[in-house]
């Protein structure tokens, strides 16, 4: 909106670039940490988040429907030994997830499948706000459609999640 217009000024639809500055607690580790004033802003702006998410979103649906993960799992093997790699994949695997915590909705994930590698895929269910119910009776219709929930990995012992096996744990 331009400077001088008499219309009023709303609020941004996502706060990021409206909360102000993070910074890294270790540098280097890769993991972004707001400071204390960026956290209190955050948590000001929850409420008006969650009532615009609800009123845009849920006006044309009872269900979000989302992936559990953005990105496929990966070998525990990939990420073991280097912390700032754990670090870089678990951002990248919660970042569908970020904005559903930070509102507090209730979410369920349900299994969907498998990589082309064995690993599992899930599909998030986001719910209203204190729609519990309805969120768990659309996980039950799910189930009942479907036998995702029924069917185990493949496993050939611990090597599949890309660690070794040791003497008497395989």
């Amino acid at each position: 909106m331009e400077r001088g217009d008499s219309a009023p000024r709303q609020a941004p639809a996502w706060p990021l670039a409206w909360l102000g500055p993070c910074h890294a607690a270790t540098p280097g580790d890769g993991a972004w940490r707001p400071l204390p004033r960026t956290y209190a802003r955050a948590l000001a702006y929850r409420p008006l988040a969650l009532r615009r998410f609800v009123d845009h979103v849920f006006s044309a649906c009872d269900v979000l429907v989302a992936p559990s993960v953005a990105v496929p799992t990966p070998r525990i093997a990939s990420v073991a030994q280097d912390a700032a790699q754990a670090v870089r994949v678990t951002t990248s695997l919660l970042r569908a997830n970020r904005c559903i915590s930070y509102l507090g909705l209730p979410a369920v994930s349900l299994p969907v499948g498998f990589t082309p590698d064995g690993l599992p895929v899930g599909l998030q269910l986001i719910g209203r706000p204190w729609a519990e119910g309805a969120l768990l009776a659309a996980c039950a219709a799910f189930q009942q459609a479907t036998h995702w929930h029924q069917i185990e990995p493949v496993l050939d012992g611990p090597e599949v999640a890309g660690i070794g096996a040791e003497p008497g744990n395989g």
